[in-house]
């Protein structure tokens, strides 16, 4: 039986992104870093920051697709799996790492001065205004998730958390 593994974060990509390939059947991919930040209590009580620095791959055609839109500071939303990767290295050592395998982005909106120095080219700039960065993360105010009342939960205990994924629009994640 299978385990279900699915990880959903929001971070900034940590450096420009290369496309590269597999030496043997040459099939495209990119690795890259993530920072997460999230906060803290430090030892005194004030509120403090840490980070988690997270591992991504991306493979084939998605790695083509996506690799441009990928720079150091672009804010991103990554659902993906954990993927272990063990290895032995030409000395005998030993190694052991956890890694992101992509399987969806979503890239947060770009100035039109961002799409300009990055390249990004839209079918007509006439007809497209620039979308405006939003000051704050969409995905942090109340605002951007619709409240629904509901009191199924209770009835269906079992059943709950497919019943919370679907109304967030996640019910294939279940």
């Amino acid at each position: 039986m299978w385990d279900f593994n699915q990880v959903v974060f929001q971070g900034r990509v940590t450096e420009d992104v290369e496309l590269k390939e597999t030496p043997n059947t040459k099939k495209p991919y990119c690795w890259f870093t993530v920072a997460n930040n999230g906060p803290k209590k430090n030892p005194d009580g004030s509120l403090g920051e840490y980070t988690n620095f997270l591992n991504l791959t991306l493979f084939d055609e998605y790695a083509v697709r996506n690799v441009k839109k990928l720079w150091k500071g672009r804010r991103v939303l990554v659902i993906g799996k954990l993927i272990q990767n063990k290895w032995i290295d030409t000395r005998g050592g030993k190694h052991d790492e956890l890694r992101i395998k992509v399987d969806r982005m979503i890239f947060d909106s770009m100035t039109p001065e961002e799409r300009e120095k990055h390249g990004v080219v839209t079918n007509n700039p006439e007809n497209n205004p620039p979308v405006p960065v939003p000051e704050e993360n969409p995905f942090e105010t109340a605002a951007a998730v619709p409240v629904q009342e509901r009191t199924d939960y209770e009835k269906e205990p079992d059943d709950w958390a497919s019943t919370v994924a679907e109304d967030f629009g996640l019910n294939y994640i279940f």
